[in-house]
């Protein structure tokens, strides 16, 4: 049987990029013949790199749908969604698989079986929660993202009208209570796998430093121009923030801040590193902040943990509700301001020791690989069983 796998571009590399090449390789091992559908040709040689494995084996074939280069602004996601969803896809190619699955999802879900959907940030006013600084006091964004508002309240009303109802798929309690009240759709969490096994030899690491690591795609969402504020109130402690660049200008933001507030030498931040690098890294740090409001799950959360950090994480997300809430609480610390980060990382580095270390290792590898294949096998074996 031909299984289609939908996403928009696998170059980022991010936790959105990893979920896709993980269905992929799990419908491989069930026996389909699965095809890659995506926007933009697969940097396969930046893939293999950042992700040490290369998943060209499992695909059978890589189809390139327009748009092929995406407009820089708000709009661009609609055009975008028109032209691979309705255009490329259900006009031309829908035909020839018994199964779709769709792991990123641009707007209202109109195309698939499954759609596994990270995040509904289509919802109108979505931008506010991650850019704040960028909307709140901005008449003019306001006012040019009013229609892009007005489109997508129309496009949610008329899915909600439809009797078509792909099965929803999506990655922590936090975000399955968001598609069910903006979408009015019954979703149901397969949490992403996360690679611990490679991080859990780390956490036998007992020679740390005063070290803070964050992890994360350099843009604003992320949220990391926080750390120069928080170093600044956490003089003898070092912070690493490791990720793809996204914004270049966003990155020379947090490197000016760090100069202004005199941290610049304890700030550090690493850009486009392999695993290799990053495994290191975490093998020094005592503590892992993240600093992304309203993060969905947050993989990296994960694998700082399987490597021994102390997690800290914003209590409103995924991170908290479905992953460090559940720890035992000498080694759960979250935040709801920013202003409450700096003696909470203290507390946390204070706290470390090598056998919270192991505990959180060993609590991190229920994420693992074989879990997801397991909840996800049952659900495709399912599926395609409902079809026969």
């Amino acid at each position: 049987m031909r299984v289609a796998v939908v996403h928009d571009t696998l170059n980022p590399c991010g936790g959105a990029e990893r979920l896709a090449l993980y269905v992929i390789k799990v419908l491989r091992e069930l026996g389909y013949i699965v095809d890659l559908v995506t926007e933009e040709r697969t940097m396969w040689d930046r893939v293999k790199s950042l992700m040490h494995e290369d998943p060209r084996s499992s695909i059978n074939g890589e189809i390139i749908l327009p748009p092929w280069r995406k407009l820089p602004t708000i709009y661009g996601r609609y055009l975008e969604w028109f032209l691979r969803d309705i255009v490329g896809f259900t006009l031309r190619l829908k035909r020839r698989y018994d199964l779709i699955i769709v792991t990123k999802q641009l707007l209202v879900p109109v195309l698939g079986d499954i759609v596994y959907i990270h995040f509904p940030d289509f919802y109108p006013g979505t931008e506010i929660l991650y850019y704040p600084e960028r909307y709140l006091h901005n008449t003019f964004l306001r006012v040019y993202s009013l229609p892009s508002r007005l489109l997508s309240k129309l496009l949610i009303r008329v899915f909600k009208s439809l009797k078509y109802r792909p099965l929803v798929l999506t990655n922590s309690n936090f975000t399955k209570s968001f598609i069910e009240r903006w979408l009015g759709v019954t979703a149901f969490v397969v949490y992403p796998p996360v690679g611990v096994e490679k991080c859990q030899p780390l956490a036998r690491a007992s020679e740390r430093e005063e070290l803070v690591i964050t992890v994360g795609r350099i843009e604003r969402g992320k949220g990391q121009h926080v750390i120069p504020a928080i170093a600044r109130e956490t003089p003898k402690v070092k912070y690493v923030i490791i990720g793809a660049l996204e914004e270049v200008d966003y990155l020379q933001h947090i490197k000016r801040l760090s100069r202004e507030l005199g941290v610049e030498e304890r700030v550090k931040i690493y850009t486009n590193l392999n695993e290799d690098f990053k495994a290191r890294l975490f093998s020094k740090a005592k503590v892992y902040l993240h600093t992304m409001r309203y993060e969905h799950f947050g993989i990296a959360v994960v694998e700082a943990m399987a490597a021994g950090c102390i997690p800290v994480v914003h209590r409103y997300s995924g991170s908290w509700s479905d992953v460090v809430s559940r720890l035992e609480e000498d080694i759960r610390y979250s935040y709801t301001d920013y202003s409450e980060c700096a003696d909470i990382i203290l507390k946390a580095l204070s706290s470390w020791t090598p056998e919270k270390a192991k505990i959180l290792s060993a609590y991190a590898a229920r994420f693992n690989y074989e879990n997801f294949k397991n909840s996800f096998s049952s659900i495709i074996i399912k599926v395609m069983s409902y079809f026969k």
